[in-house]
């Protein structure tokens, strides 16, 4: 939802937005339109007289900094004459977006310790052998989204897939599910779906097996492929992840549980971050009571992983979460997935910097 109340709608089906011809072109065309429209997207009328600046354009990143909580290890590892790289486990994430009074927003979490994915950073985790069973699906097939991935493997595939799905709603509590084409599920914060979500989170049914018994299918087509991000070669815990983007489905708003069962710990752990903050200083995150010190702002660098940033930066290249989307499925069935990797880059003004490179 919004924050000021209104539900902000699904957005374009990928199959609809990767199907070529004129007719699919006026399809998304009115459906952008409807998204602009929706009063959770729609921008506040400009005073008479005035002219609106155009968005700003953001390029990416050429250089990210390495934390400084990880330069030592960093600097260990380059120095080694034989360097190990830990394999990497297979992961998904989702980063998901509106548009909010200060331009889109980024849906961060507060994990605490050190995840690939970063203190602060986007949902997602680990595959499981449970998100290869199979469930009903609406929207692209396993086929489709191994074409999309890149992958042979269709149970990989399926398992990237699951997985982000269920990643969002253990963690943020939004479920991209329905019990038919075009349906989701309304309210996922019942107490029977938190005892699902309790489930999943402690590894009982998976996702596919927990949809089966409730008569629901995966909603494929509300995620959007970004991209594949490896995580450094100088980490000890390392992702090869494929990350997602959706929007908040009508009807749901993002929760997150506490760690430890006391309900205090909830406030805070997650929140709306505009993508233009996180790239241009220091900025409030979300986190526990007191974790950014006295300031209450940290250079998200410092706290986030590289694909974290790198999508801020799309996102506020975009000008809007709607944009961002329709520009994901645009094409996407012609365009191969980007495999983002973080290669050294040197040390500069005191800093040891990495560089995005892409397969």
């Amino acid at each position: 939802m919004s924050a000021d109340g209104a539900s902000v709608p699904p957005p374009v089906s990928v199959s609809a937005m990767a199907s070529s011809g004129p007719g699919a072109t006026a399809q998304a065309s009115a459906r952008a339109a409807s998204l602009r429209a929706h009063p959770a997207n729609r921008r506040p009328a400009a005073p008479v007289g005035h002219v609106r600046p155009a968005p700003q354009r953001r390029v990416a990143p050429a250089l990210i900094p390495v934390p400084r909580s990880e330069e030592e290890a960093a600097r260990q590892w380059a120095a080694q004459d034989h360097r190990h790289v830990r394999p990497a486990r297979r992961a998904a994430a989702v980063a998901v977006v509106r548009d909010g009074p200060q331009g889109p927003e980024l849906l961060l979490r507060h994990r605490p310790g050190q995840t690939p994915l970063g203190v602060v950073g986007l949902p997602g985790g680990s595959l499981t052998d449970q998100d290869a069973e199979a469930c009903t699906w609406y929207g692209p097939s396993p086929r489709a989204w191994a074409r999309r991935l890149g992958m042979a493997d269709l149970r990989s595939a399926r398992q990237h897939v699951v997985a982000a799905v269920r990643e969002l709603f253990e963690e943020t509590g939004l479920l991209l599910v329905g019990e038919r084409e075009g349906d989701v599920v309304m309210d996922p914060a019942t107490p029977l779906w938190e005892e699902a979500r309790t489930s999943l989170e402690s590894e009982g049914f998976g996702l596919p097996a927990q949809l089966q018994r409730r008569g629901l299918g995966l909603r494929t087509d509300l995620l959007r492929p970004v991209g594949r991000w490896i995580s450094p070669d100088f980490r000890h815990r390392r992702f090869d992840a494929v990350v997602f983007a959706a929007a908040v489905p009508a009807g749901q708003q993002a929760t997150v549980r506490p760690a430890t069962g006391r309900s205090e710990e909830v406030a805070g752990l997650h929140a709306w971050v505009p993508a233009a903050s996180l790239i241009e200083g220091p900025v409030a995150l979300p986190g526990p009571p007191g974790w950014l010190g006295e300031s209450g702002v940290v250079e998200a660098c410092e706290v986030t992983a590289p694909p974290t940033l790198m999508l801020a930066h799309r996102l506020a290249e975009a000008g809007s979460a709607v944009a961002f989307l329709l520009g994901l499925a645009d094409g996407a069935a012609d365009r191969p997935l980007p495999c983002w990797r973080m290669a050294p880059a040197g040390e500069d003004a005191g800093r040891l910097w990495m560089r995005p490179t892409t397969d």
